[in-house]
């Protein structure tokens, strides 16, 4: 009995040691429903409900497994289609905001629900006076700085007078997430809009009176709000306002890990990544990130982006991707560039996919900060410009894992890339002409304005690919490069003997690509360096969007030339994207031995390094023993200077 006992203590000491170490956390892959065009209300909170209810059969499933917190997709209540404000407009409700109540806002309570103030006919009480009453009434912390009454209205002259309910108001889906959180005793972090009434005298107020966000949001086990974050660098979504890039927004939990909170595109921009990691106090370790990414293989697809952020930025990152097809998928659990878990669907078949897994906590002791730029080197743009179009696909019913069809997909022009950019919200002649915010060379400005109209180009900048080479089996030090503008990229690939998978096929074919411009996501622009290394299809068709591959590769490296002080990102993916999950096998840095992240931690320090030398080799390579099947390697390099967030 005594040894019994014993053993049952080591047993509670070790499991006590590995909670203050570790904790659970699932992310879920969803494929959403969705229904195209304008909706009622009714009807908007119908398909939020369908798709609630696949949520919390992933939410049992998580807990089943001890996860502490969960975090789902973009988008994931309603779909990306809803292309106009209108047509967003049924999907939102009013989010309160819990860094400004005095206490929980809990709206799975009784007297939330049953609160007086829900009727529409009530006075039109100003929220100062009932924050008074609530002193003396005992009434919950949550009511928010506007009057239900005017809610209320204002519901009924947006959404037609039938809709005398205050839907808005009444949360539904806020108050059912509040009640799963609480029901399941877990974090629930999820994407829905946010709908923000403009205040008198607003001037930035838009001509419908109202802010629209994409928003994300987090429970905690008693079903108290959180935290809400604003998207705040938009990509084709005319149906949203952005956020404000200055309001990062972080949690903190019962198991005592505070997460920041981010949304898609936010990813590329300095901002928040920079308010969270150099500015927060102390700095984020952990991030719950959810994406709607738009895949465009072989080289930039929403895992190995994930990867490469979380090891850039030496943290733990829980992504939520989206489940519908090959050119929207990808999700993960990765920690310091380690994968923990990752899942990506390589068909037209859309499903979800529930991972939990154990999450290290990160000891921050041993992290340089990422460095900031004072501002972009002169010629991190060249002309003329070139546009460039990514690859995009209409989908259809096949089953893309069948050896058989281990082909590029096809393009079409067919396929809405989220909210298409001859949608009929986008600006007409008169605002295309106004020069673009952000500071690129007048030849660039007419190009991006031309290229609006080629419905695939929303890139500007200089494009080159290598001649095709063969990776020839056995092969050592194959070299490639290719010049694009005032960017060198240079590849050397060692390639294996023995190639199982090939089965007596020829040698694949490689080429290098490289590339450095701005990315138009309609709202805002960032400015990059990218090299890559990839496997064509054929020696002619290097650039169709293909995700299989089959040549191991003993060793590569793959370098460039990138401005002082740039972050860069290293991505590489094997068969069907799938990434090299174990971070000793990729290094990514500088020549030298500097770091991928070291570098000027001030704008005063970054010009003074500048001005000795404004560019190094950036690299990404194989560690010892890679021994892996190569479908694609890339280095993108961003400068993250101060003022990013107006590009």
């Amino acid at each position: 009995a005594a040894a019994w006992a014993v053993l049952l203590l080591c047993i509670a000491a070790v499991a006590e040691a590995t909670a203050e170490d570790s904790y659970r956390a699932a992310v879920v892959e969803h494929a959403p429903i969705s229904v195209p065009g304008l909706v009622s209300r009714e009807e908007a909170v119908g398909v939020m409900f369908d798709n609630l209810d696949v949520y919390e059969g992933h939410v049992e499933a998580a807990v089943a497994d001890g996860a502490q917190i969960i975090v789902f997709n973009e988008d994931g209540l309603y779909g990306d289609d809803k292309c106009t404000r209108d047509e967003i407009l049924p999907y939102l409700e009013y989010i309160p905001d819990p860094s400004k109540a005095s206490g929980p806002i809990v709206l799975c309570d009784a007297e939330y629900e049953e609160a007086e103030w829900w009727a529409p006919e009530e006075s039109s009480e100003t929220i100062s006076e009932r924050e008074s009453e609530s002193e003396s009434e005992s009434s919950p912390s949550s009511l928010p700085p506007v009057s239900y009454r005017r809610l209320a209205e204002l519901e009924r002259r947006w959404l037609g007078a039938g809709s005398g309910n205050s839907s808005f108001v009444r949360q539904p889906v806020l108050r059912r997430v509040s009640c799963m959180a609480k029901t399941y005793s877990i974090v629930i972090v999820l994407d829905m809009g946010d709908l923000q009434p403009c205040a008198p005298g607003d001037t930035s107020c838009p001509s419908d009176g109202r802010y629209q966000y994409n928003t994300q949001v987090a429970f905690d086990e008693t079903g108290a709000l959180l935290g809400k974050y604003h998207k705040t660098h938009l990509y084709y979504e005319p149906q949203f306002n952005s956020g404000m890039p200055t309001v990062p927004v972080t949690f903190t939990t019962s198991f005592d890990v505070t997460f920041a909170m981010m949304i898609c595109f936010d990813m590329m921009f300095a901002h928040p990544t920079l308010d969270y990691i150099t500015s927060h106090d102390p700095p984020i370790t952990d991030m719950v990130y959810s994406t709607w990414w738009v895949n465009t293989p072989p080289d930039f697809s929403a895992t190995q982006i994930q990867q490469a952020y979380s090891r850039a930025m030496g943290l733990n990152v829980l992504a939520s991707g989206n489940g519908l097809s090959w050119i929207y998928s990808g999700s993960g659990i990765y920690s310091e560039g380690r994968v923990l878990m990752q899942h990506y669907n390589p068909t037209y078949v859309s499903m979800d996919k529930l991972m939990v897994t154990t999450v290290p906590r990160i000891k921050r002791s041993n992290f340089t900060p990422v460095p900031l730029t004072a501002s972009p080197v002169s010629d991190s743009v060249s002309a003329p410009a070139i546009p460039f179009s990514p690859f995009h696909s209409q989908g259809r019913s096949t089953d893309l894992r069948n050896a058989a069809s281990r082909q590029p997909f096809a393009n079409s022009e067919l396929f809405s890339l989220r909210c298409p950019i001859n949608s009929t919200y986008y600006i007409g002649e008169k605002e295309r002409q106004q020069p673009l915010p952000v500071p690129a060379p007048p030849s660039a400005r007419g190009q991006l304005t031309a290229a609006r109209d080629q419905h695939w180009s929303y890139s500007y900048g200089n494009l080159t690919i290598s001649t095709p080479f063969e990776a020839t089996w056995g092969a050592e030090n194959i070299t490639s490069t290719a010049v694009a503008g005032n960017l060198t990229c240079t590849a050397t690939l060692s390639v294996a003997a023995d190639q199982p998978f090939l089965f007596g096929e020829e040698p694949e074919i490689y080429t290098v690509l490289a590339w450095e411009g701005w990315y138009d996501g309609t709202v805002d622009y960032y400015q990059e360096r990218f090299c890559a290394v990839f496997r064509c299809y054929t020696a002619e068709s290097c650039l169709s969007p293909l995700i299989y591959a089959n040549t191991i590769v003993d060793s590569f490296r793959l370098e460039g030339n990138y401005a002082y002080g740039t972050t860069l990102y290293g991505l590489v993916a094997s068969d069907v994207l799938l990434l090299v999950e174990d971070a000793e096998k990729i290094n990514v840095g500088f020549e030298g031995g500097t770091e991928v992240n070291a570098g000027p931690t001030t704008a005063a320090a970054a010009a003074a390094a500048a001005a000795i030398e404004e560019e190094n080799v950036g690299y990404v390579e194989a560690g010892a023993e890679f021994d892996t099947v190569l479908l694609n390697a890339s280095l993108l390099g961003r400068l993250l200077y101060e003022d990013d967030s107006d590009s």
